[in-house]
């Protein structure tokens, strides 16, 4: 080999983050050639796509779709992080969109929504996980005449958990749920609602056309009639902060998470569990006390609320601007604070608060 040759060898960048990703799909694809979107001009050069690509597999079986994979929530590259265990985030992100026999160009407004959502995790720090579930505050595909409003994550189905040279992840799919679907689900009918969902879309498939599974009141009579299996205790906001000033624990909230904390804090505490609102790089931790008072820890604040306190606060807070005070906890002091909601381009939609 000449001096020249191993100058080349020195220079070729390491891939072997990227390579795992490949190595996972290639059983299942063997020799097919992805649509691949890579980013013009990625974050970590400066622009404004965490993700750095996005490659699209057109699908024939078990029905007609199209399979989006991402690339950039594990490390494609060198290994940066400092945690040996896991590759970047431990994930990347999959979507299965329905497709026409003939259709061969795949939309491009999962792409969007895969970025958004990487905005989301780089931003904040908070990653997403199987079982997770969030609103998109609108129609998953903007301009189509869809009932889908919100995603929850599951296993992809088909493709394997990776330990890659730079750490251990998997895949996690987005599978949409019409408005009445998550409804349902928020109130602890996960495992109910995905069930049904994946006996009309196997392997999760997403049709943004399909009815909701509830359109038959029969199935909604028949999932409530046993006890939900699963309760919520976390809630993920691009605004979620906290600080102490003297005595006083400030904490500060967007109007868009006010709903959901006002009826969780009722039957989580009063269920004597907790509940935890993250944000970017912290957290607020409720949790039920005989006494009302705060500790922090790693970087969130845990706050006892007695039941006179969870009360007050339940039926207080409001999804509108503004300082809230509590009688029976006059040292915390809860602000809430306008939410600007955007679409898959950027736009804002409507504003919370």
């Amino acid at each position: 080999m000449s001096e020249s040759d191993e100058n080349e060898l020195d220079d070729k960048p390491n891939t072997s983050g990227w390579d795992a990703i490949d190595q996972a799909l290639q059983p299942l694809y063997g020799e097919q050639e992805p649509l691949h979107y890579g980013a013009v001009l990625p974050a970590s050069l400066g622009g404004d796509d965490p993700l750095q690509g996005i490659s699209v597999y057109c699908v024939n079986e078990p029905v007609p779709h199209f399979h989006y994979v991402t690339y950039g929530f594990t490390e494609l590259y060198d290994k940066d992080s400092p945690d040996p265990q896991f590759s970047g985030y431990g994930f990347e992100m999959t979507f299965r969109l329905a497709r026409g026999v003939e259709e061969t160009d795949p939309p491009t407004w999962p792409l969007n929504m895969l970025q958004n959502l990487a905005r989301y995790v780089f931003r904040t720090g908070n990653f997403f996980d199987e079982r997770h579930h969030l609103p998109a505050n609108g129609p998953i595909a903007i301009g189509e005449p869809t009932d889908m409003t919100a995603l929850l994550f599951i296993r992809d189905p088909q493709l394997p958990e990776v330990n890659s040279p730079n750490g251990y992840f998997k895949f996690i799919q987005l599978v949409g749920l019409c408005t009445a679907e998550y409804a349902l689900l928020k109130e602890g009918y996960f495992d109910e609602v995905l069930e049904r969902i994946l006996t009309i879309a196997p392997l999760g498939v997403t049709n943004i056309y399909r009815d909701s599974i509830l359109s038959d009141p029969a199935v909604e009579a028949a999932i409530r009639s046993a006890p939900p299996t699963v309760k919520q205790s976390e809630l993920f906001g691009t605004i979620v902060e906290w600080r102490i000033d003297a005595d006083t624990l400030q904490v500060r909230l967007g109007a868009n998470l006010i709903a959901d904390v006002s009826k969780l804090l009722v039957a989580r505490l009063g269920e004597g569990e907790r509940l935890s609102l993250y944000g970017k790089g912290t957290a607020v931790v409720f949790e039920p006390g005989e006494e009302t008072g705060w500790q922090t820890e790693e970087g969130a604040v845990v706050i006892q609320l007695t039941p006179a306190t969870v009360a007050e606060i339940g039926s207080t807070l409001e999804e509108r601007r503004g300082e809230y005070r509590l009688a029976a906890f006059p040292e915390l002091h809860i602000e809430v604070v306008p939410v600007e909601i955007k679409d898959g381009n950027g736009d804002v939609i409507r504003t919370i608060g």
